[in-house]
């Protein structure tokens, strides 16, 4: 993201997408140490499209993000001697035990893990329906203004802080023997209220006090860890309500690892019944892991990339088959009670996802470049006062700006050319740098610009500031002050009352700048009449974020953004259709002709 944000490569939109895709899945692999499956997940979620570049970009950034985690943990457990003479098993996240080997599957295991892969689906579309509501309800009440959502982080944390703690300490102890025991509990066995810690251990406390990733490595151990189903179900409930209560807060919590933990809990505690039930010994870790498959895909609707990062992060494709299984599962049921996680976030933010065309979709059909526009769009002439160019940034939030010329009668709108925001906020940077002496690309140290009406008297010149030296009144442009913080540009630090400020405000009144020295005279352009199919396949293949829409004339009508032609705009654009029918029949009519 990082790299997408401050790349500057002019032209290189799709480039900066795909260094978005691929810095992402690097931290996913450096993370669990899963370069595979980092590729499998943005080309399964991430990616909206498939191409050569983009799976190498892919795969040399998950490689590199895998071997410098695998490098640092090497030397954070002083093995990077022997790292590149042991097997790559050496350096597993969740740390296989030497005495483990593989055992068979029952017949009946593998219907209960069938079963498994129901629950998974039906409860991971659930869950996405809690979350979902739960943001909704702290979008409305929480994120209006800064301090609340500060209140809500802090006040969520000290609860849930309050309840870990408490339910921990009054748990009871049990007995432990750290030679008996795993490796894997052993190491991370917690003593909370034990009279002596290295005879007893508090299971509860184990799972809750250590890292994430840790209680993952526990609950999907494939050795006999003696969790009860008491301890279990406690701590699925428990983690299934502090899960759902920090969806939507400032605070990044994640979902995969949260997927992990409610499916691997919830199947380890299957398992633990059933051997119960049965009195035949079960592989718990096999159950937390189907279970973790299972739920995650109900959740996410990711399948490929988890299989592959379950094999990564445990070293063994033993117990491959039966967790893919109940993935699958998972997977169908999940995608027929509704969309993923993911999707349903997007379309809940509004946010401009496109995909490939979907040739079941009745708008790409129907509709053109004229029925999602956004009409008359603010233009630029060829040469402007630096105090228009200004004020057009500070007005509106668009991406680029259309140059026109204005003909004989100062009212035409002929497209001659396009310039971006950036150079237009650094055209503003450096004419200001030339007045004031001021750095290019500085921070903004000028006040605040007065938040209403109600301060504007706050706002007037004294009869001593800003004055000439000749004697003349100066009025002082507020509104080009204004302007000026806005767009984040260096100003006086004396404000727009000062000398300085004043005479800065002045100066700008009088200069021109000439746009067409800046802007690209052969711009990315559509006809009024383009489907909606083709507007579509130039965004995905271009990258663009915003498509100028002219007339026959060659006169800006509109201009078309991502936000525009995303699947929940076009539902939009296609229902103020159908209230036309004398439109649509005609349109019908042209497009069958």
């Amino acid at each position: 993201s990082v790299l997408r944000r401050t790349a500057t490569l002019h032209g290189a939109a799709r480039l900066r997408m795909d260094l978005a895709a691929s810095g992402a899945g690097a931290a996913l692999s450096g993370a669990f140490l899963a370069p595979m499956s980092g590729v499998l997940l943005v080309l399964e979620e991430l990616g909206t499209y498939w191409s050569k570049p983009l799976l190498v970009r892919v795969f040399v950034c998950c490689l590199s993000g895998a071997a410098v985690a695998m490098l640092l943990w090497a030397e954070e457990q002083n093995l990077l001697g022997r790292l590149f003479l042991d097997r790559v098993h050496a350096v597993s996240v969740l740390e296989p035990e030497d005495s483990y080997t593989s055992q068979g599957v029952f017949v009946g295991e593998v219907v209960a893990f069938a079963f498994m892969g129901v629950l998974g689906g039906v409860g991971g579309s659930a869950f996405n329906a809690a979350a979902m509501r739960v943001s909704a309800m702290r979008r409305k009440h929480v994120s209006g203004r800064r301090w609340r959502r500060v209140a809500d982080a802090a006040a969520l944390a000290g609860v849930s802080a309050v309840a870990i703690y408490s339910v921990c300490a009054a748990w009871p102890c049990s007995p432990f023997d750290k030679n008996a025991e795993p490796r894997v509990v052993s190491k991370y066995a917690k003593g909370l209220g034990c009279a002596d810690p290295y005879k007893e251990w508090n299971p509860m406390a184990t799972l809750w006090l250590n890292p994430l990733l840790k209680a993952d490595a526990i609950l999907l151990s494939h050795e006999h860890v003696h969790f009860s189903l008491s301890v279990l179900a406690a701590h699925w409930a428990l983690f299934l309500v502090l899960a759902l209560a920090v969806v939507g807060t400032t605070v990044p919590h994640g979902l995969l690892l949260v997927s992990i933990t409610l499916g691997g809990g919830f199947g380890r505690a299957l398992g633990v019944a059933a051997e119960l039930a049965t009195g035949v010994r079960l592989v718990h870790g096999l159950w937390a892991t189907v279970g973790a498959s299972a739920f995650v895909a109900g959740a996410t609707h990711t399948t490929l990339a988890f299989m592959m990062m379950l094999v990564e992060l445990t070293d063994d494709s033993t117990y491959l088959v039966p967790a893919t299984i109940a993935a699958v599962i998972a997977h169908t049921i999940g995608s027929s009670m509704g969309k993923s996680y993911y999707d349903r976030q997007v379309e809940a933010t509004h946010m401009a996802f496109l995909e490939q065309a979907d040739e079941d979709q009745p708008a790409l059909n129907l509709l053109d470049a004229r029925d999602v526009m956004t009409k008359n769009p603010s233009c630029l002439r060829g040469t402007e006062p630096l105090r228009s160019v200004a004020i057009a940034l500070a007005s509106c939030g668009h991406h680029g700006f259309p140059l026109v010329d204005p003909g004989d009668n100062g009212r035409g709108r002929r497209m001659v050319g396009f310039v971006t925001r950036e150079r237009l906020v650094d055209l503003v940077d450096r004419e200001l740098a030339k007045l004031t002496g001021l750095p290019t690309g500085g921070p903004a140290h000028h006040p605040l610009p007065p938040a209403g009406p109600r301060d504007a008297p706050s706002m007037q010149p004294s009869a001593e500031a800003a004055a000439p030296a000749d004697g003349s009144a100066l009025e002082v442009d507020f509104e080009l002050w204004r302007a000026l913080c806005t767009i984040g540009v260096p100003l006086p630090a004396d404000g727009p009352e000062g000398a300085d400020g004043a005479s800065v405000l002045r100066a700008l009144a009088q200069r021109t700048v000439s746009l067409a020295e800046v802007s690209d005279v052969c711009p990315f352009a559509v006809r009024e009449g383009l489907p909606i199919r083709a507007l579509l396949h130039h965004f995905l293949r271009l990258g663009a974020r915003n498509i100028v829409v002219l007339s026959d004339n060659y006169e800006v009508l509109g201009i078309c953004t991502r936000s525009d032609v995303d699947v929940h705009a076009l539902d939009r654009a296609l229902e103020r259709s159908w209230k036309r029918p004398a439109w649509l029949d005609e349109r019908r009519h042209a497009r069958t002709a």
